[in-house]
């Protein structure tokens, strides 16, 4: 299956390279037109220097970490018979041309935050690569030893599975050898970085893999760590959700040669044991090598949340097919791999607590442990680093809420946390993972999770405000009363950013745009702005939105005049907003509050004329397109006592569409009430955002 690598590594890289047309024979000519390609590239970089185009180069190397046969197996703590299969340090270093990071894969069963720290700290020493930009984690393989605990809180649980082995004859040596074989081999990944190009592909991998907490009729969780037939479950189980991909991410060099790769996918490494008490490296150790002799350099398995995940079948043979398997589709997807542009590398850290359940306190006397999280991104790539052993739905809440394109998550990173971790509520819905061998409380995924984000969140506010430095951003003010500001229900797929829109809240700061975008206003819910902003953005994938909301619940047009208390306050965020952007539009609904006074709704048109005409005055822009929506039908066909003149108002927002330039109207045909009878309901606000966004469209292109 594997003969004729390097034919295979030959065809595979130069197909990153061919891209228009079939690969040219002539070797002269093909490098040739490699030069040519990366002077092109950097031609393009140095016009669109904020389009993450960093001059980019990668390293990898490994090292042998094989423990000595006097230590003693974590599981039955009799020493290992043996080595089935050598368990390697395989590191990845990549550079921007002003920042380093590296990535650090053990063929081991966890991380310490002590001993991570240790470890970080020499390669810190060694290379020059920031400590916090350096990101370990561990394959979980069962067959191979746990690394020191140095100072890490233990269970009582833990103590008596780990303290003898750290006492066991050659340990402190071989954690020794640990530091200094990761320290040389992120040294010589280091030294070996050539220039080069980064790439993803993916493939499915859901038949190799097993969720151990499937679900019992009444809501409970059965524990199923090796199921006699994958394929049934009994007595009206349900199966548990798993994330089937296997991701593959490699870098290239300007001839086609590999610098390295890695790999991810979430699933114990847990073939090998118990059914072989030697030493190995489980599936992972055969698919790296393999990946690696194909791709070129080291591959790199980097693991997921797989807390809940096991291999489908579990044996040497299975551990066999399994690594088979998950070499040929990682391969096939890298004939189909998608480049991604070159990027300033970005890595953030932040400590977190995580409060222990009250056995945990009880044993440890402690109310809460110190850990951490990390993100590392490139462009539209995101990897996201958790400690300890968290459950798949941890993965698939951050990749649900991640403004990257690409995210991959990993567990047993850089500290063992709490071990086990799940989201709210599986605790109570039972199982192993969720028993004593998780010390913390039913909320630290969240923690987890919502701390992972605002690092993204960060991340990404970063890269898009830093681009507006070449290509500013496309501003929005939104101005009015509540339905402006949104008072539809939020569901879940309003939580979800898009990857280029920001909104500036109240205190003149940006953030990655979701409903609420008035969060700081009282009842704040859906509004129109983001579907809005949605439908622009994704029109034109060049461009990077921006919304202003200044919109305020029940204000009357007495408040946006001139001198107003609202008008001054918008300005102020416009002001802000501009030195990042250039403002394209206003969108404006308002007049519920002057619905209520015949004389009000009949002055309406003059003073929103006026109103129109002194803000494109104070912000410069007398074209400036101003597009408006009329009240909604439900105000005029079921009269409220403090809205009987809706339709009067509506009758001079048309005057006012007709008579001042630049202006549009939306109408609001068909769109429908919360119970409240005067808001517009989530999917009419949806749909109420793309009018304004086609209305918008129309203003620019006349």
């Amino acid at each position: 299956m594997f003969q004729n690598s390097k034919a295979a590594k030959a065809s595979l890289n130069a197909a990153a390279l061919s891209q228009c047309g079939p690969p040219i024979r002539l070797a002269g000519v093909y490098r040739s037109m490699t030069r040519l390609g990366g002077i092109i590239s950097m031609i393009f970089c140095l016009l669109n220097p904020t389009r993450g185009c960093a001059q980019l180069s990668a390293g990898s190397a490994r090292g042998e970490i094989n423990p000595p046969l006097t230590l003693l197996n974590w599981v039955g703590h009799q020493p290992y018979p043996g080595v089935l299969d050598a368990v390697h340090v395989r590191a990845l270093v990549i550079s921007d041309g002003s920042n380093r990071a590296a990535l650090v894969a053990w063929d081991l069963t966890d991380t310490r935050e002590g001993f991570v720290a240790r470890v970080r700290k020499e390669i810190q020493r060694a290379t020059g690569i920031p400590a916090d930009s350096v990101l370990i984690n561990a394959s979980h393989t069962h067959s191979a030893p746990w690394v020191p605990s140095e100072g890490s809180v233990l269970l009582e649980a833990e103590r008596r599975t780990l303290l003898p082995v750290e006492t066991s004859p050659g340990f402190q040596e071989w954690s020794q050898k640990v530091v200094q074989q990761t320290v040389d081999a992120v040294k010589r990944a280091d030294e070996a970085r050539k220039p080069g190009t980064i790439h993803i592909a993916r493939a499915w991998a859901g038949d190799l893999l097993f969720n151990r907490r499937p679900t019992k009729p009444d809501g409970t969780v059965q524990t199923t760590f090796t199921p006699d037939d994958p394929f049934t479950l009994p007595g009206g189980q349900r199966y548990a959700g798993l994330d089937p991909t296997l991701a593959v991410v490699g870098f290239l060099g300007p001839d086609g040669e590999g610098l390295g790769s890695f790999f991810n996918l979430t699933c114990h490494p847990v073939s090998v044991y118990p059914h072989d008490k030697r030493i190995s490296a489980d599936w992972p150790g055969p698919a790296s090598d393999k990946l690696g002799e194909v791709i070129g350099g080291e591959s790199l398995f980097l693991q997921g949340c797989a807390g809940d995940i096991v291999p489908i079948r579990r044996n040497l043979p299975a551990r066999d097919r399994m690594a088979s398997m998950i070499t040929d589709r990682g391969l096939a997807a890298w004939k189909r791999k998608l480049r991604l542009d070159p990027a300033v590398i970005q890595v953030r850290r932040k400590e977190i607590r995580l409060p222990l359940n009250p056995r945990a306190r009880k044993e440890t006397g402690l109310a809460s442990v110190m850990t951490e999280v990390q993100v590392i991104c490139m462009g539209d790539l995101a990897i996201a680093a958790l400690p300890g052993e968290p459950l798949t739905g941890l993965a698939r809440e951050i990749q649900r809420r991640s403004p990257y394109a690409h995210t991959l998550v990993l567990g047993y990173a850089n500290g063992g946390g709490v071990q086990y971790v799940g989201m709210p509520g599986d605790k109570r819905r039972g199982g192993y993972e969720m028993g004593p061998v998780g010390s913390g409380e039913d909320h630290c995924g969240q923690i987890l999770t919502d701390a992972v984000f605002e690092l993204l969140e960060s991340l990404r506010v970063e890269t898009l405000t830093r681009q507006a430095d070449q290509e500013p951003i496309h501003l929005y003010l939104l101005m009015g009363q509540s339905n402006m500001a949104g008072r539809g229900i939020v569901e879940p797929i309003d939580q979800v950013p898009h990857p280029r829109i920001l909104m500036m809240d109240m205190n003149g700061s940006w953030r990655l745009a979701r409903d609420p975008l008035h969060r700081d206003r009282i009842n704040a819910g859906v509004g129109l702005g983001s579907e809005f902003a949605r439908t622009l953005a994704d029109r034109d994938p060049k461009i990077t939105i921006g919304l202003i909301a200044a919109a305020e619940g029940g204000s009357p047009l007495s408040r946006w005049v001139k001198g107003g208390d609202l008008q001054d306050r918008a300005l102020m965020l416009a002001g802000l907003a501009k030195r990042r952007g250039v403002l394209k539009g206003i969108l404006w609904h308002q007049g519920e509050n002057d619905s209520g006074k015949l004389a009000d709704a009949e002055s309406y048109a003059a003073r929103l004329t006026t109103v129109i005409q002194d803000f494109r005055q104070a912000l410069g822009q007398p074209e400036l397109p101003w597009v408006m929506g009329e009240l909604g039908e439900f105000l005029i066909k079921t009269p409220r006592p403090d809205t009987t003149h809706a339709v009067v108002i509506n009758d001079r927002l048309r005057q006012v569409s007709t008579a001042v330039s630049h202006v549009g109207l939306v109408e609001a045909h068909y769109l429908t009430a919360m119970p409240d009878g005067i808001h517009f309901d989530t999917p009419s606000l949806r749909e109420f955002g793309r009018r304004y966004a086609e209305k918008l469209i129309g203003l620019q292109t006349r």
